[in-house]
């Protein structure tokens, strides 16, 4: 099967963004929960606070630093912040959680597929992402960013800020994706892991017998002239 995968290009400028809005997502989630961790049990401390912070940081350094080469390398902290949202949505009512649990699981899967090479489009990835982020932005925070009523405290929104950085986050990466065809990423995984030095090993063996040759036949020439 002809796969392709995805790399993306950390000097772009949707990569750049996307590495901010990371980072800008984990300083919301500091300030959000500033100060209120100590009132939160164990487990919210390390699955909503500690574990969205390492996601954002990890996810930002690995599109600007190994967008190209390693880009499958993000599967860890998209995967890691699917656990994020599962574990988010047992805090709402039963339907809204079964969406949201469905929508996370569905979105990691995507994720996979798409930068594996399963998924021949990434178009899919881009609803998957966009559709919650819309979500977001008119049903669950609309009234919050028109200052219409029923808005949230700031205390209730900065938390909130830190989920749309993150969903927009992600689809700026999905609209920086590049197509990698086979033998790219083969001559990408060859300077990885060396190849290119063994084949140039073999390159200097093969010349050194070849050169080796014409002396063996001048020997030979001579002792037939000599018998």
């Amino acid at each position: 099967m002809d796969k392709i995968r995805y790399n993306v290009n950390g000097k772009s400028l949707l990569v750049r963004l996307a590495a901010v809005l990371m980072l800008l997502s984990a300083m919301f989630r500091v300030m959000g929960y500033w100060g209120f961790w100590k009132e939160q049990t164990e487990c919210f401390g390390y699955m909503q606070i500690l574990l969205p912070i390492v996601c954002n940081i990890a996810f930002a350094v690995m599109i600007l630093y190994f967008g190209e080469k390693c880009f499958s390398l993000t599967l860890i902290p998209v995967l890691m912040g699917v656990a994020f949202f599962v574990v988010k949505a047992t805090d709402m009512k039963v339907f809204p959680m079964l969406v949201c649990v469905i929508v996370s699981v569905l979105a990691g899967v995507i994720y996979l597929a798409t930068v594996f090479g399963i998924v021949k489009t990434k178009w899919l990835l881009a609803a998957v992402i966009g559709v919650p982020l819309l979500y977001q932005l008119i049903i669950r925070d609309g009234a919050t960013i028109l200052a219409k009523e029923n808005a949230m405290t700031m205390d209730e929104f900065i938390p909130e800020l830190s989920i749309l950085c993150i969903l927009l986050s992600l689809l700026l990466v999905v609209f920086a994706m590049k197509k990698r065809k086979p033998e790219e990423l083969e001559a990408v995984n060859g300077e990885i892991f060396g190849d290119e030095y063994i084949a140039e090993d073999a390159k200097d063996k093969n010349e050194t017998e070849n050169a080796a040759l014409p002396e063996e036949k001048t020997e030979t020439s001579l002792e037939e002239k000599q018998e």
